[in-house]
């Protein structure tokens, strides 16, 4: 090998900061020399480095990694090393007897200071994982992947810093798993997810929206389930994120729109009820690809032969995509869908915001109502308070509440009072399978 060639496999050319590879074997050696007892490792990324890229540029935002390089290397000089692992991902190695506290907070504070690139102010934030073992025990790669376990744990809670601790690689091992099965589920159940019929994995459940003025039971809410053939029933919070990450939701979502669709009007027709309205969840990730969500919402009505307005589309509070969203949102609203904001009061949705996007109602989360008839009297007050409030900005900005979680008389009888629309929850019935619903329509017409 010559040494140019062995120079490019040992420096990353973009950055000039050792490869991963070179890296790790300069740590390892520096730990063999010095016998240093511990290492501290500092995985750290720069947020939303896609979308920036994506808005700048690629040749700006390769800029911005050469820079954010050259002042880590000026700004942290006692390190054992720094170098880059892949993409917007950097790696720093500090000795046992350093202040890791007091150097994440340099990190923080490091990334926030503006950068001026071809006359462009950047202001970068980071997400940090971090990661303190005895060389002694275990080596640097396993120091090095606890950090890396720690950063993707902080990514999924949205935290900005993690120190690791061991639950983390157990939850990390399980989560990889899980993505595996699923790309591997959506492959097996292709065909069953392409024709939108009853899948052997994948399934939908519904709840009933109960109206308090029409004193019926007026829509359902589709909701996905996962029946994998090893682990059981697998709880959407522990996949749904995941499809997200891996970029699948784009799949499952074309599937729940249209099989959420046909089965409402079967629903309609066998109920004779026809004007039966189907709630349907829509991932913030798939207004990434707004062409394929509006053909999928295009072709479940089409499929089935529902009529648009009893389509209702419901979106979740996020900051990250909400700017984003409206121009999608105004095509689903021109196709006579509804649009309704999802665990309202839990994200980031602000009264400007809410003035943008084309919705018809709002769903209080289900959080709220748990505290109105709480026992501890602060907590009902506070609860109310924010209740109350939220009604009057919804019915201000002429839209309707859906109301969940409602599980008690009190808690409808609290509701209600405050000028609740619609109402969700276990006090009227848990969600049920396709085959349950006709037989609760009926027995309902038949209570009232």
């Amino acid at each position: 090998m010559s040494d140019d060639t062995e120079d490019k496999s040992r420096i990353d050319t973009l950055t000039q900061l050792p490869t991963r590879a070179f890296g790790r074997q300069l740590v390892e050696k520096i730990l063999l020399k010095d016998d240093v007892q511990k290492v501290q490792v500092i995985i750290c990324e720069i947020s939303r480095f896609g979308q920036m890229s994506d808005s700048i540029g690629n040749a700006l935002a390769d800029k911005v990694l050469a820079k954010v390089a050259r002042r880590l290397s000026k700004v942290f000089i006692n390190t054992l090393c720094i170098y880059r692992t892949h993409g917007d991902h950097f790696c720093l190695v500090f000795a046992g007897d350093v202040d890791l506290p007091e150097e994440i907070e340099r990190l923080q504070d490091f990334a926030q200071r503006p950068f001026v690139i071809s006359g462009q102010v950047i202001v970068l934030s980071v997400r940090i994982g971090a990661a303190i073992n005895e060389v002694k025990d275990t080596s640097f790669s396993d120091t090095m992947h606890a950090a890396e376990a720690a950063l993707h744990f902080a990514n999924n809670g949205g935290l900005k810093i993690c120190m690791f601790e061991p639950f983390m690689l157990e939850k990390a091992k399980t989560s990889h798993q899980i993505a595996n099965d699923l790309r591997c589920a959506l492959i097996t159940n292709s065909l069953e997810l392409y024709s939108a019929i009853n899948s052997e994995e994948f399934y939908l459940v519904y709840q009933p929206i109960y109206s308090i003025a029409l004193d019926k039971v007026t829509g359902f809410e589709a909701l996905l389930r996962w029946n994998h053939p090893e682990r059981g029933i697998v709880p959407p919070n522990n996949f749904i994120s995941i499809a997200e990450e891996i970029g699948v939701m784009d799949v499952l979502g074309d599937w729940i729109l249209r099989k959420a669709c046909l089965d409402i009007v079967k629903l309609q027709q066998a109920s004779q009820q026809t004007d039966l309205m189907i709630n349907i969840n829509v991932s913030p990730v798939q207004f990434l690809n707004p062409g394929i969500l509006i053909n999928s919402l295009e072709a479940a009505i089409s499929e089935s032969g529902i009529a648009p307005q009893l389509v209702r589309v419901e979106i979740t509070e996020s900051s990250e995509f909400i700017d984003s969203m409206p121009s999608t949102l105004k095509k689903i609203r021109a196709l006579g869908c509804e649009i309704a904001i999802d665990d309202f009061g839990t994200g980031y949705s602000s009264i400007v915001q809410l003035t943008k996007l084309p919705l018809n109602l709002i769903k209080v989360d289900r959080s709220f109502v748990f505290q109105l008839d709480s026992q501890d009297p602060e907590k009902s007050s506070q609860a109310l308070l924010i209740a109350r409030g939220v009604y009057g900005l919804a019915h201000a900005l002429g839209l309707n509440v859906i109301t969940e979680g409602v599980e008690t008389a009190e808690q409808l009888a609290i509701v209600t009072k405050l000028g609740a629309d619609l109402i969700q929850g276990f006090y009227y019935a848990k969600p049920m399978y396709e085959s349950e619903m006709l037989p609760y329509l009926q027995q309902t017409i038949i209570s009232a």
